[in-house]
C-alpha cells in the first residue's frame, strides 16, 4: 500500500469512528440524589398505599436530538423498600410479595425509546422482579435546556408506567390489593 493510500486509510478510519462519537451524548448517573422511585396500588378498591426504594443506582445515556439512541440501565436494592402503610413492611418484603431475601435486586434494562411529540416519548425494557423478566413501557415526560452554542442538556425525566403484579408473581392479598401497580421514577441530573 502505497504512503497516500495509507494515509487516506487512516484518515477514512478516523472519520468513521469520529461520526461514531456523538458530542451531544450526555451519561448521567441514576443515584438516591438525583431521582425518586415510587410505587402506588389501590387497596380495598378505593384507598391508595404508596412507597418507594430509598438504594439504587444506574445510568442512563441521552442525546436530547436523537432520544432513540437513548441507553438506560437501573439496579434497585429490593431490601430498601419502603410504604406509607408501616404494618405491610413485613409483609411486603417476605415470600409474598418482593421476596428480598431471595430476589435482592430488582432491574430494569432500556431496550428503545421513542419520541411521541416534544418533551414526550415512550421507553420499553426488560423489567426483572423475583426473578421473572417482562417487557414494559415507561411513558416519559422531559424537559431540556438549551445552552450557549445551541447544545442541549437534559433537566428532568419523569416516567411512569403500571403493571400487574400476578406477573411477576406476587398474588397475595388479591380480595385486597389491586394487581395493577403505578411505577413512577422522577430524574433531575
Amino acid at each position: 500500500m502505497g504512503r497516500i493510500t495509507q494515509v487516506l486509510a487512516v484518515f477514512a478510519l478516523g472519520a468513521c469512528i469520529a461520526t461514531d462519537v456523538r458530542a451531544d451524548m450526555q451519561r448521567q448517573d441514576v443515584t438516591p440524589q438525583t431521582a425518586v422511585i415510587s410505587f402506588s396500588a389501590t387497596y380495598l378498591s378505593f384507598f391508595e398505599t404508596q412507597g418507594g426504594f430509598r438504594v439504587f443506582s444506574g445510568w442512563f445515556e441521552a442525546d436530547p436530538a436523537a432520544p432513540e439512541n437513548t441507553k438506560a440501565e437501573l439496579v434497585i436494592d429490593a431490601d430498601s423498600l419502603f410504604c406509607d402503610e408501616p404494618d405491610w413492611q413485613e409483609d411486603l418484603e417476605g415470600p409474598d410479595f418482593f421476596d428480598v431475601q431471595r430476589f435482592p435486586e430488582i432491574r430494569f434494562v432500556a431496550r428503545s425509546v421513542v419520541r411521541t411529540r416534544e418533551g414526550r416519548g415512550r421507553m420499553t425494557g426488560d423489567l426483572t422482579i423475583r426473578g421473572i423478566t417482562r417487557t414494559v413501557t415507561f411513558q416519559l415526560e422531559y424537559s431540556e435546556a438549551v445552552l450557549p452554542g445551541g447544545r442541549r442538556e437534559i433537566t428532568r425525566i419523569d416516567a411512569q408506567t403500571s403493571i400487574d403484579r400476578t406477573q411477576f408473581g406476587m398474588t397475595a392479598w388479591d380480595m385486597v390489593l389491586s394487581d395493577e401497580v403505578e411505577i413512577r421514577m422522577v430524574v433531575e441530573p
